[in-house]
């Protein structure tokens, strides 16, 4: 189901058990670029725990989050980071998760979770993860320190700094 603007994601996922939408936010990239790529997520079936490596949507405060599973603990609690973010964000609940990301559209592609690509990336991704937040927070810090300067600049600061860090994975 495609989202309408008269209900909430999280109204249509409950009603429907399904829902297809564009992200706002570049947590997830490059896997899912902002306003451009779709993504599908199914209910989440409360007698199934999530896995390592699902992308799940979660409550956090008063929005929902989408990123992935990275470490599932004891007492249904999970540490979740999104493929472009350096913070993992800790001992979140399984009842904060909502939904769980079967499958997206790039350029009118459908991509399954179970997708030899799809896997492939998670798999790079994934041996690489340490080494990838470091250089997430180093690129986050001189982008910081360069906020000041105006757009036309900063495009060239972010180009610089993401060579620096070789802070660029690509999806496929």
């Amino acid at each position: 189901m495609m989202l309408d603007n008269t209900k909430s994601i999280e109204e249509i996922l409950l009603d429907e058990g399904v829902i297809t939408y564009k992200v706002i936010g570049k947590s997830m990239e490059p896997m899912i670029r902002q306003n451009q790529d779709l993504v599908t997520i199914a209910k989440k079936d409360p007698k199934v725990s999530c896995s390592e490596n699902d992308v799940v949507l979660f409550k956090k405060g008063g929005n929902l989050v989408l990123h992935r599973i990275v470490d599932v603990l004891p007492d249904k609690l999970y540490n979740i980071l999104g493929d472009n973010c350096a913070k993992i964000e800790r001992n979140i609940k399984e009842e904060d998760i909502i939904g769980v990301m079967s499958h997206f559209y790039r350029n009118g592609i459908r991509y399954s979770v179970f997708d030899s690509v799809y896997i492939n990336y998670v798999n790079r991704l994934r041996d690489n993860e340490k080494a990838r937040m470091h250089r997430k927070y180093l690129y986050d810090i001189i982008v910081w320190c360069f906020r000041f300067l105006p757009d036309r600049y900063l495009v060239i600061i972010k180009n610089l700094a993401r060579k620096i860090t070789n802070c660029q994975m690509k999806f496929e």
